[in-house]
């Protein structure tokens, strides 16, 4: 339909409800997934549980990994604090986003660990978390707070929906889908939220903050 070609070597099916799938195996000349399948670096299953726990749990083991291996560069404080925000934020950015469910319980703070351990050397911190993750010219040092990053990324819909602009095509078909205005939606009681794909994934992480 969109008038592309079909790359059947890279394609990848992963059967959610069809029962005739050894039928469609025997027909289709395409790769069959057994747990998920990658899309810009995202592991989708065929649950959003089976999903968190996929990328999650690999999200906090490449963290550890690469905290660990830059821990030998002999890096200043500061330096490792613009290494978190250059290379470790931008990717706990994609999956906050990319993902329609909020992290299990405790990762977040166990990536916050991991980080606030490599900022210290794995050494006792010389002042307090709540001092250190102050804004520089509020005597601090500037690091990342990983909650408030995932509530802010979880944000950022409510940010985009109220403003009139041509170029975003997602905020007009939400609009339509929902059949009312979509900055409305974070506000009304879940009995009258219209269904969809934004009132139980996205709506529901974006009212626990609320």
């Amino acid at each position: 339909m969109s008038g592309f070609q079909l790359n059947l070597e890279k394609s990848v099916i992963l059967n959610l409800s069809v029962p005739l799938r050894v039928l469609l195996q025997a027909a289709l000349t395409i790769q069959w997934a057994t747990q998920s399948i990658p899309y810009l670096c995202i592991s989708i299953a065929s649950s959003f549980s089976t999903t968190a726990q996929l990328n999650y749990s690999s999200l906090l083991t490449s963290t550890k990994d690469d905290l660990r291996r830059w821990s030998n560069m002999g890096l200043s404080w500061f330096g490792r604090i613009a290494a978190v925000k250059m290379t470790t934020l931008p990717r706990l950015l994609h999956v906050f986003q990319a993902l329609p469910t909020p992290p299990p319980q405790g990762l977040l703070s166990l990536i916050q660990k991991e980080i606030n351990a490599f900022i210290w050397e794995r050494r006792q911190p010389r002042m307090s978390v709540m001092l250190s993750q102050r804004h520089s010219r509020d005597a601090g040092l500037g690091v990342p707070d990983v909650v408030r990053y995932y509530q802010a990324s979880q944000l950022v819909p409510l940010v985009e929906w109220p403003r009139k602009c041509t170029e975003k095509h997602r905020c007009r078909m939400e609009q339509q889908i929902a059949g009312i205005h979509i900055w409305k939606i974070p506000w009304l009681r879940r009995r009258h939220r219209p269904w969809g794909i934004y009132s139980s994934a996205i709506i529901g992480p974006l009212c626990q903050f609320g």
